[in-house]
């Protein structure tokens, strides 16, 4: 799944690896005109997807076959991140738009998947706190929901049971965002402060989670999308992650938070735009 912006437009395609095709999806109005960051993520079945939209999210089937519709209506931004593996629970965190007090919060909604469609209950919240929380996301057997939160200062790592027993866990030390636990195995992934994918072995005794040391899976950083979305995804097998890379050679160094300083800028614009 690719999501891409152009003249202010949000655009959405299906790639397909075996084939080597590229099939674009019709978007409605409330989607592709969103202003602010589009994000988009699979059902289990992967037979639909959940689109952030302008007042809510929606959904859409993956073949392509009709526009994006209406499955939550909110009037804060509403960014899906994780199903649940059984496909029953969306988790996704909602924000102010134009970034209202609060900052982000964590809520999960029920949904129901017929294979035609897609039906949501009533949203609740995950749990409640005053600092801002992003990203929760399902480990592969959904016992557990790890997310990022500003509850110490810095953006950290922190992983809670499903459903939520008020127990927590710091995952993280010296900052992390976007995690993603491996679709099969007991590992969590996440972005340290540098943009390198971080990973993290655990196992669970009982309704302990009980995690090691952080190491690197590969000091080697990738592009980055801030820390509000994720810019690498787990493969579905297990065997890899998929991820935006930084340009390789001379470009390198212009990355997106890059900044050209231009001196004398007027005596620059003369030059070019000669004065009637």
């Amino acid at each position: 799944m690719l999501l891409s912006r152009e003249n202010g437009a949000v655009a959405l395609s299906m790639y397909d690896r075996r084939r080597d095709v590229m099939t674009p999806l019709t978007l409605s109005e409330a989607v592709s005109r969103l202003h602010g960051a589009p994000f988009a993520i699979w059902t289990p079945d992967g037979r639909f997807v959940v689109l952030r939209g302008k007042g809510g999210m929606y959904w859409m089937r993956a073949d392509s076959a009709g526009e994006p519709r209406v499955l939550t209506a909110s009037d804060q931004f509403q960014t899906p991140t994780s199903f649940s593996p059984d496909g029953k629970t969306l988790a996704y965190y909602e924000s102010a738009i134009g970034g209202g007090p609060g900052g982000a919060k964590i809520w999960t909604v029920s949904v129901e998947n017929d294979g035609l469609q897609l039906r949501a209950h009533d949203p609740q919240r995950f749990f409640q706190s005053s600092s801002s929380e992003y990203h929760p996301t399902f480990s592969a057997d959904g016992r557990w929901l790890a997310y990022t939160s500003a509850e110490t200062g810095p953006l950290q790592i922190w992983v809670r049971s499903w459903p939520d027993t008020g127990r927590k866990w710091q995952i993280s030390s010296n900052g992390g965002f976007c995690p993603l636990f491996a679709r099969r195995g007991s590992e969590l992934f996440y972005l340290n402060s540098d943009g390198q994918v971080m990973v993290v072995s655990y196992r669970a005794v009982g309704e302990e989670f009980i995690p090691e040391r952080p190491r690197f899976w590969t000091e080697k950083p990738i592009a980055s999308l801030g820390t509000t979305l994720w810019s690498y995804d787990t493969m579905p097998d297990g065997s890899g992650i998929a991820g935006l890379m930084l340009p390789e050679g001379p470009q390198q160094q212009y990355g997106r938070n890059h900044v050209i300083v231009l001196q004398n800028f007027l005596d620059h614009l003369r030059r070019i735009v000669p004065a009637r």
